[in-house]
């Protein structure tokens, strides 16, 4: 098969797709340990100090609130992004 300089640049220009390809198997096991990561985590109950937002344990409780029928709503602030989550669950009651 001869090759033509058209082929050739063909192939030169595809460079980067074949860098590319290369490089997959070793992104993909990045990818997979954080995915594993991610469902390890969300996979339990979160610690309360879990910023919902963006992860991160910086999440401190600042106050809270009794609502009507049996409700708290808690905020915290994370200290990492800056923001405030609102939390509302019903108060745990006592067995008897």
């Amino acid at each position: 098969m001869a090759w033509g300089l058209d082929d050739i640049l063909k192939l030169l220009g595809r460079w980067g797709e074949w860098k590319r390809m290369r490089e997959a198997p070793v992104r993909l096991d990045e990818l997979q340990r954080q995915v594993d990561e991610l469902k390890q985590k969300l996979s339990g109950p979160w610690p309360p100090d879990v910023c919902r937002m963006c992860g991160e344990r910086e999440a401190r409780l600042r106050g809270s609130n009794i609502l009507e029928k049996g409700l708290i709503q808690e905020w915290w602030d994370c200290k990492a992004c800056k923001r405030r989550d609102f939390r509302v669950f019903k108060a745990p009651t006592k067995s008897v």
